[in-house]
């Protein structure tokens, strides 16, 4: 079976840099659209910014916190949708 649990590694507890909050304000922009019922916090985000891909810190995330969607979904996918959401969001409130 392939393991495909992405290694964590905790960042440090800094104060975000402006474009990390602008970051994470589009991924919640992007979640709430997806109608998806979770934010990330501050120390959330902080904590994922210990993975450089991003969307290795989504898998991460749903792997973690919201595993009961990849009965339904594949985590690509996932991945891949909340990615190019944030995407958008990040330029319209840009």
């Amino acid at each position: 079976m392939l393991n495909t649990e992405v290694p964590y590694v905790a960042a440090a507890s800094a104060a975000p840099a402006p474009s990390q909050e602008a970051d994470r304000h589009a991924y919640n922009a992007a979640f709430s659209e997806l109608e998806l019922s979770w934010r990330w916090d501050a120390q959330t985000y902080r904590e994922l910014l210990g993975m450089a891909a991003e969307k290795d810190r989504i898998r991460a995330y749903i792997q973690r916190h919201q595993a009961h969607l990849l009965r339904a979904y594949d985590v690509a996918f996932l991945c891949e949708l909340i990615y190019a959401k944030k995407r958008y969001w990040l330029e319209v409130l840009s």
